[in-house]
Protein backbone atom coordinates (compact mmCIF):
# COMPACT_ATOMS: atom_id res chain seq x y z
CA UNK A 1 0.00 0.00 0.00
CA UNK A 2 1.63 3.15 -1.01
CA UNK A 3 1.26 6.13 1.82
CA UNK A 4 0.00 9.43 0.84
CA UNK A 5 0.31 13.13 2.06
CA UNK A 6 -2.28 14.56 3.96
CA UNK A 7 -4.00 17.13 1.50
CA UNK A 8 -3.50 20.78 1.69
CA UNK A 9 -6.16 22.23 3.30
CA UNK A 10 -5.42 19.53 5.95
CA UNK A 11 -2.06 21.27 6.94
CA UNK A 12 -3.44 24.87 6.18
CA UNK A 13 -5.98 24.45 9.10
CA UNK A 14 -3.02 22.58 11.44
CA UNK A 15 -1.30 25.30 10.48
CA UNK A 16 -3.97 28.25 11.52
CA UNK A 17 -4.62 25.92 14.89
CA UNK A 18 -0.99 26.76 15.58
CA UNK A 19 -1.01 29.85 15.05
CA UNK A 20 -4.23 30.29 17.20
CA UNK A 21 -3.29 28.97 20.25
CA UNK A 22 0.23 30.50 19.42
CA UNK A 23 -2.29 33.69 19.38
CA UNK A 24 -3.88 32.77 22.65
CA UNK A 25 -0.86 32.05 24.18
CA UNK A 26 0.46 35.45 24.08
CA UNK A 27 -2.71 36.85 25.16
CA UNK A 28 -3.26 34.74 28.23
CA UNK A 29 0.38 35.56 29.57
CA UNK A 30 -0.04 39.26 29.08
CA UNK A 31 -4.00 38.57 31.07
CA UNK A 32 -2.43 36.95 33.82
CA UNK A 33 1.41 38.03 34.32
CA UNK A 34 0.62 42.23 32.47
CA UNK A 35 2.13 43.30 30.06
CA UNK A 36 3.69 47.12 29.32
CA UNK A 37 4.52 48.82 26.26
CA UNK A 38 5.72 51.84 25.52
CA UNK A 39 5.64 53.40 21.71
CA UNK A 40 6.86 56.45 20.38
CA UNK A 41 4.19 58.32 18.42
CA UNK A 42 6.96 61.12 17.09
CA UNK A 43 10.99 60.59 17.24
CA UNK A 44 13.36 62.63 16.10
CA UNK A 45 17.37 62.34 16.52
CA UNK A 46 20.53 64.27 15.13
CA UNK A 47 22.41 61.37 13.80
CA UNK A 48 26.01 60.27 15.89
CA UNK A 49 24.64 62.89 19.42
CA UNK A 50 26.14 61.44 22.18
CA UNK A 51 24.68 62.55 25.58
CA UNK A 52 27.33 64.36 27.52
CA UNK A 53 27.87 63.88 31.24
CA UNK A 54 27.03 65.48 33.29
CA UNK A 55 23.49 66.66 31.78
CA UNK A 56 20.66 69.20 33.81
CA UNK A 57 17.29 67.28 33.67
CA UNK A 58 14.55 69.36 33.44
CA UNK A 59 10.92 68.41 34.46
CA UNK A 60 7.94 69.72 33.96
CA UNK A 61 4.10 68.35 33.97
CA UNK A 62 1.09 69.19 32.85
CA UNK A 63 -2.02 70.67 35.12
CA UNK A 64 -4.16 67.93 34.94
CA UNK A 65 -0.85 65.25 35.96
CA UNK A 66 -0.16 67.95 38.51
CA UNK A 67 -3.05 67.52 40.24
CA UNK A 68 -4.01 63.81 39.17
CA UNK A 69 -0.93 61.95 39.95
CA UNK A 70 -1.77 60.05 43.43
CA UNK A 71 0.07 56.85 41.63
CA UNK A 72 3.41 58.66 41.77
CA UNK A 73 4.03 58.05 37.66
CA UNK A 74 5.87 61.37 37.37
CA UNK A 75 8.56 60.08 40.71
CA UNK A 76 8.99 56.68 39.38
CA UNK A 77 9.48 58.23 35.86
CA UNK A 78 12.15 60.19 37.22
CA UNK A 79 13.67 57.99 39.44
CA UNK A 80 13.43 55.36 36.55
CA UNK A 81 15.25 57.35 33.74
CA UNK A 82 18.08 58.86 36.54
CA UNK A 83 18.67 55.49 37.42
CA UNK A 84 18.92 54.04 33.74
CA UNK A 85 21.32 57.02 32.43
CA UNK A 86 23.48 56.53 35.60
CA UNK A 87 23.98 52.80 34.97
CA UNK A 88 24.89 54.11 31.25
CA UNK A 89 27.85 56.27 32.95
CA UNK A 90 25.36 59.61 32.48
CA UNK A 91 25.25 62.34 35.57
CA UNK A 92 22.14 64.51 35.96
CA UNK A 93 21.19 67.51 37.92
CA UNK A 94 17.50 67.77 38.34
CA UNK A 95 16.52 71.23 37.43
CA UNK A 96 12.51 71.90 38.29
CA UNK A 97 10.06 74.84 36.45
CA UNK A 98 10.43 76.91 39.76
CA UNK A 99 14.56 77.75 39.07
CA UNK A 100 14.76 80.72 35.91
CA UNK A 101 17.34 79.98 33.29
CA UNK A 102 17.41 76.06 31.89
CA UNK A 103 21.28 75.21 31.64
CA UNK A 104 22.27 73.95 28.79
CA UNK A 105 22.75 70.75 28.17
CA UNK A 106 19.65 69.24 28.92
CA UNK A 107 17.08 66.96 29.04
CA UNK A 108 13.36 68.55 29.20
CA UNK A 109 10.91 66.01 29.89
CA UNK A 110 7.40 67.13 29.91
CA UNK A 111 4.87 64.79 31.65
CA UNK A 112 1.49 65.98 29.08
CA UNK A 113 -0.58 63.18 30.87
CA UNK A 114 -1.24 60.33 33.68
CA UNK A 115 -3.76 58.42 34.14
CA UNK A 116 -3.71 55.24 36.76
CA UNK A 117 -6.76 53.96 35.21
CA UNK A 118 -8.63 51.42 37.25
CA UNK A 119 -6.95 49.08 39.46
CA UNK A 120 -9.76 47.29 40.08
CA UNK A 121 -11.27 46.95 36.53
CA UNK A 122 -7.84 45.60 35.21
CA UNK A 123 -8.17 42.95 38.14
CA UNK A 124 -11.89 42.09 36.82
CA UNK A 125 -10.82 41.87 33.12
CA UNK A 126 -7.31 41.77 32.39
CA UNK A 127 -7.22 44.93 30.04
CA UNK A 128 -9.52 47.02 30.05
CA UNK A 129 -8.29 49.88 32.72
CA UNK A 130 -5.07 50.40 31.74
CA UNK A 131 -2.87 53.04 33.49
CA UNK A 132 -1.00 55.10 30.31
CA UNK A 133 1.43 58.10 30.76
CA UNK A 134 2.74 60.40 27.68
CA UNK A 135 5.91 62.25 27.63
CA UNK A 136 7.37 64.48 25.28
CA UNK A 137 11.34 64.33 25.40
CA UNK A 138 13.56 66.98 23.76
CA UNK A 139 17.62 66.80 24.54
CA UNK A 140 19.48 70.04 23.98
CA UNK A 141 23.09 70.37 23.68
CA UNK A 142 25.65 72.50 24.64
CA UNK A 143 24.43 75.51 21.59
CA UNK A 144 20.95 74.71 22.91
CA UNK A 145 19.73 73.30 19.88
CA UNK A 146 17.57 69.77 19.42
CA UNK A 147 19.20 66.87 19.20
CA UNK A 148 16.64 64.72 19.75
CA UNK A 149 12.83 64.91 20.15
CA UNK A 150 9.98 62.56 21.02
CA UNK A 151 6.43 61.86 22.49
CA UNK A 152 6.43 58.81 24.20
CA UNK A 153 3.07 56.69 25.22
CA UNK A 154 3.22 54.16 28.03
CA UNK A 155 0.40 51.49 28.95
CA UNK A 156 0.22 48.45 30.95
CA UNK A 157 -1.92 46.11 29.75
CA UNK A 158 -3.07 43.14 32.45
CA UNK A 159 -3.47 41.80 35.77
CA UNK A 160 -0.63 42.47 37.52
CA UNK A 161 1.80 40.35 38.91
CA UNK A 162 0.61 37.98 41.78
CA UNK A 163 0.14 39.22 44.71
CA UNK A 164 -0.63 42.24 42.85
CA UNK A 165 -4.06 42.00 41.67
CA UNK A 166 -5.03 44.53 39.15
CA UNK A 167 -1.08 45.56 39.21
CA UNK A 168 1.04 48.73 39.76
CA UNK A 169 0.22 51.37 37.29
CA UNK A 170 3.32 52.62 37.68
CA UNK A 171 5.23 49.65 35.42
CA UNK A 172 3.59 52.29 32.48
CA UNK A 173 5.71 54.92 33.93
CA UNK A 174 9.14 52.36 34.12
CA UNK A 175 9.01 51.26 30.89
CA UNK A 176 8.59 54.86 29.76
CA UNK A 177 11.67 55.93 31.48
CA UNK A 178 13.91 53.34 30.27
CA UNK A 179 12.56 53.65 26.56
CA UNK A 180 13.31 56.90 26.79
CA UNK A 181 17.31 56.26 28.10
CA UNK A 182 17.65 53.95 25.49
CA UNK A 183 16.35 56.56 23.13
CA UNK A 184 18.66 59.32 24.14
CA UNK A 185 21.40 57.18 24.69
CA UNK A 186 21.72 55.67 20.85
CA UNK A 187 24.86 57.01 20.53
CA UNK A 188 26.84 56.58 23.70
Amino acid sequence: MIASNPPITSIRRRAVVRRSSLGVALLFACVVLGCASARWSVRNQAAGYALPSPIALYLDVSDQVAVADDAGFVLTLLDTLEGELHGRGIATELVTPSKAARPVPRIDIFVRNADEGSRLVRYMTGFAGSPSIVVECVVFSADNRPKFAGRLEGTLIGTGHEGDPGGDPRVAAIVVGRAIAEAITAYN
